[in-house]
């Protein structure tokens, strides 16, 4: 289990982490709609005991809570707590605390691309800010001290981070928060029976490149989606063209052309698996964004072929 100190403030209720909120990394809930991602942590929120002293028996009443989940400059509000219920907090007696915090992909990505500027081995680390009320009661049921407000907030030091494990973010957190799907776009690679040779060896190829994306490999994704173009033109110029023109026409059968020309340029060089045998003027930094541009173009490029060829071949039977 994991902590988060906090603490109340005001009148003589000043020891420094008086609360804390616990929470299980390995349990953080996550769903998503189609336009919707929410990250939950399920806190438990309780006195310590250097508040217990300070209450002389006095009622802690956590009345609300808000706050934001933070990643280098990204900070997420907390959804309203609409299911809370009001509950006394104790050591023992603690109160449960569903923090929800919704996210775009938008987000999602900018949390990745940052993640992986600070080392793509490195956990994701996020900062948590909670503040809201409790009520404090009487001391032994004399209600003559009154019922006043007090201020709960977390406390500005390490121990108010949520720390979650590089392995259980990429392989569960991510994909329940729908990220993977918009990372590939997932079209059903060509299985027609009718596609030639250098099409199953091109798409055995793009498969190797979307495993490589996944795993962060991203020079390496890159330099798949070079293979596969290899395997799909059998490394000659024109076999791409020629091979569409019976069925497409000339002028699309050029555009298909264009686009994995256009690839080459790019990524031929800078996908070279081994970048020191690269001309210094020809390096560039093989990016997240640059692996899934390659990935993604090669998907559509292969799909569009086979089925230009599979339906153009069906309506000549």
């Amino acid at each position: 289990m994991a902590k988060v100190a906090m603490r109340i403030e005001g009148g003589q209720y000043t020891n420094q982490n008086n609360c804390e909120l616990e929470y299980d990394p390995e349990q953080i809930q996550r769903y998503h709609t189609a336009n919707t991602a929410v990250l939950t942590i399920q806190g438990s929120l309780r006195q310590i005991s250097s508040l217990e002293a300070d209450l002389q028996g006095r009622t802690i009443e956590l009345f609300n809570l808000s706050g934001n989940l933070s990643y280098h400059n990204l900070s997420v509000p907390m959804r309203p707590l609409t299911d809370f219920r009001y509950s006394v907090l104790g050591s023992e007696n603690a109160v449960s605390v569903p923090l929800a915090f919704e996210l775009t992909q938008s987000q999602l990505h900018y949390m990745e691309q940052m993640r992986h500027q600070s080392g793509p081995k490195v956990d994701m680390v996020f900062t948590i800010q909670l503040q809201g009320r409790v009520l404090v009661g009487a001391a032994g049921g004399d209600d003559t001290c009154g019922i006043r407000f007090a201020r709960i907030a977390t406390t500005a030091n390490s121990n108010s981070s949520v720390r979650i494990a590089r392995s259980d973010w990429l392989d569960g957190i991510l994909p329940g928060l729908g990220y993977n799907e918009t990372l590939l776009i997932e079209l059903p690679l060509p299985q027609y029976p009718t596609v030639s040779a250098q099409m199953i060896a091109a798409v055995q190829k793009l498969e190797i490149a979307r495993q490589h994306l996944r795993d962060e490999l991203y020079r390496e994704a890159v330099h798949q989606c070079r293979e596969a173009k290899d395997a799909l033109t059998d490394r000659n110029a024109t076999a791409l063209m020629d091979s569409l023109k019976p069925y497409i026409g000339d002028k699309k059968a050029k555009t298909a052309d264009d686009i994995l020309r256009a690839f080459g340029n790019l990524y031929t060089a800078s996908s070279h698996p081994d970048p020191s045998k690269v001309p210094v003027e020809d390096r560039i930094e093989i990016t997240q964004d640059d692996a899934e541009l390659a990935v993604n173009t090669l998907t559509f490029v292969l799909r569009y072929v086979a089925q230009a060829i599979h339906t153009q071949g069906i309506a000549t039977q």
